[in-house]
């Protein structure tokens, strides 16, 4: 099978090309793969998603390698033989370039400045994260971050060649693989020097800038999540938006908001405390005027939540065979407490589970849990089982 020249790899600049189709299979998927002579679309690869756009008339959906092959997955098939136009979708691949140039920027700065190796690189349609194995200190990261936006003022060249085997011996350079021929080498001056298929910006100004998002931890080592270029642009656009948007609803400066939310916690912590022990009360109150009785106490309450429903239960145990308070979470719909001072708790839950739709379990003494009804329905359930007590 003949291979497909690359002519991304001659100009990474290049918007259209004229090709002719070599086959043309399904996929079986209403898709069609395509295998050209020659190509401008970038194959997923290294990491990297891949180009997309147009070939004649039909539209690239996704553009894989196999065995030195570039097949194009469409929408609609083409003829074997013809000749045809292609058009990449340049936005996505300047998008690309300028992620994929500032990750080598980032890399290089690690591993030259502390030792790191990039372990795993992944560039889809929404995200770039590079996995290193080993941890990096906040300090060290906004260190990294500085250097690598420094390269990107420099404005360097990145040189992208297939050196001679001569010269390659004698390159120091990061790959993650072991490859011995043709190997592309990807060069920033001063930054780094990396075995690399991929596309790149001419020279480091393209770039824009890089902004670390996001660190984790990951395998022993870490995972930055960054953006470059354009990338940056619409993250920071969001990010000050919602800000905006804050900082009206909040009535303070943006650089304010961290203060303002702060505030608003610690005010809604209190008021939860004072709630909670309005609450409480509220639930002694209630449990405090029902008289005793021989029968199942079985009251509703809206509001409380399970604390409150626990206090009412534990206030009217001693003056019932059992009591059961009931919460509505939405209508038809209860949370509940069940407590009984004769052991029958499991007892009861179980004939109410065969009556409605009930969860729940617990103890002898006590059970907790969901059930499903009208309030009259249960109440009269609960009423006539008082038969079946003794």
């Amino acid at each position: 099978m003949n291979k497909t020249v690359r002519l991304y790899d001659a100009d990474a600049y290049t918007r259209e090309f004229s090709a002719k189709v070599l086959s043309c299979e399904p996929r079986g998927d209403s898709r069609y793969d395509i295998i050209t002579d020659a190509t401008a679309f970038f194959p997923e690869e290294g990491g990297q998603c891949c180009d997309k756009g147009i070939l004649g008339n039909a539209k690239v959906l996704h553009v894989a390698i196999r065995e030195g092959v570039i097949f194009h997955t469409t929408d609609i098939p083409l003829t074997a033989g013809e000749k045809v136009n292609g058009k990449i979708d340049f936005a996505l691949r300047y998008r690309n370039m300028q992620n994929h140039s500032g990750e080598h920027i980032v890399s290089g700065l690690i591993h030259k400045m502390y030792g790191l190796t990039n372990v795993g690189f992944h560039l889809g349609s929404h995200d770039m994260t590079m996995d290193y194995n080993g941890v990096l200190s906040d300090e060290q990261l906004c260190e990294i971050e500085d250097a690598a936006n420094f390269a990107i003022y420099e404005n360097l060249e990145i040189i992208a060649k297939y050196p001679e085997k001569t010269e390659l011996d004698t390159l120091q350079y990061r790959s993650k693989l072991d490859i011995s021929d043709g190997v592309r080498i990807v060069t920033i001056p001063g930054y780094d020097i990396c075995a690399c298929c991929a596309p790149h910006v001419a020279r480091t100004g393209e770039i824009g800038m890089i902004k670390f998002v996001e660190v984790e931890k990951y395998k022993g080592g870490i995972r930055i999540h960054a953006h470059c270029g354009s990338d940056a642009l619409a993250d920071y656009r969001e990010k000050n938006r919602t800000a905006g948007e804050l900082s009206a609803l909040l009535s303070v400066k943006k650089h304010e908001i961290a203060d303002a939310v702060q505030r608003l916690l610690s005010e809604n912590l209190k008021l939860k405390a004072e709630n909670a022990e309005m609450t409480t009360r509220y639930c002694k109150s209630v449990a405090g005027s029902l008289a005793p009785s021989d029968n199942i106490i079985c009251i509703f309450e809206k509001g409380v939540g399970s604390p409150g429903l626990r206090t009412i239960a534990n206030g009217l145990v001693t003056k019932c065979p059992a009591v059961i308070a009931l919460d509505e979470k939405q209508t038809g719909e209860y949370s509940f407490i069940l407590a009984s001072s004769d052991g029958m708790a499991k007892t009861i839950l179980c004939a109410l589970a065969a009556k409605f739709d009930t969860k729940g379990g617990g103890s002898d003494k006590m059970v907790q849990g969901t059930m499903k009804g009208t309030e009259c329905d249960i109440s009269a359930f609960l009423k006539a089982y008082k038969i079946n007590m003794n």
